[in-house]
């Protein structure tokens, strides 16, 4: 998927924003509007609940990381490790690029025996969310970003030793749960917390 909002051009984040609203069906007209902004727009509607009862929601928000897989799995990977290896050094986080390779290619440029076949990694909404932050570097680095690259991480490293996914998955929960620092971030979000965490 090659969109408008990967050419980087210093519209990015009005660019960005459009995409997601249409991707979730309404428009926005404010050229001043930015990423954070898109933020508190997307929690007012639900969308980071993939898991929603909206059958509509629940669909556009598993097209949307669909999609966004897609993306990552067809780009260079080498400039994509750059830009988030970059990203993460300009905040500070303390990962190295040798482990943002390993990420990258476990979730994006290897095939995995998933479902009985062969295939990629299905896309996820809200892990989608976390990778565009990471590679975009335009909005603070969640603490679940982080826990999601130590988790596969370790999760590829127990698959190379003959796991299988869903073993793997579930050991490297032990350490890293993404799902469960994911949603301790929506609970405090819904309580008025600061999104920068």
């Amino acid at each position: 998927m090659r969109d408008s909002v990967n050419q980087g051009c210093s519209r990015q984040p009005f660019i960005y924003a459009q995409k997601l609203a249409y991707d979730l069906g309404f428009r926005l007209e404010n050229k001043d509007l930015v990423v954070d902004k898109v933020e508190k727009v997307k929690y007012t509607y639900g969308v980071l609940d993939a898991d929603s009862s909206d059958n509509t929601i629940r669909k556009r928000a598993e097209k949307y990381g669909n999609d966004r897989f897609a993306y990552y799995r067809n780009i260079k990977p080498k400039p994509a490790i750059n830009r988030i290896y970059n990203n993460l050094v300009k905040q500070n986080k303390k990962i190295t690029k040798n482990e943002v390779e390993k990420f990258y290619t476990h979730l994006f440029k290897e095939k995995h025996q998933l479902d009985g076949r062969v295939k990629y990694f299905d896309g996820n909404y809200d892990m989608s969310q976390s990778i565009d932050r990471l590679y975009y570097g335009k909005e603070t680095i969640k603490k679940h970003d982080i826990i999601m690259i130590k988790h596969e991480i370790l999760e590829a490293q127990y698959m190379k030793k003959g796991m299988s996914y869903q073993k793997a998955h579930d050991e490297a929960n032990k350490k890293y749960n993404y799902k469960y620092a994911l949603d301790d971030y929506k609970q405090k979000i819904k309580k008025g917390g600061k999104r920068n965490g």
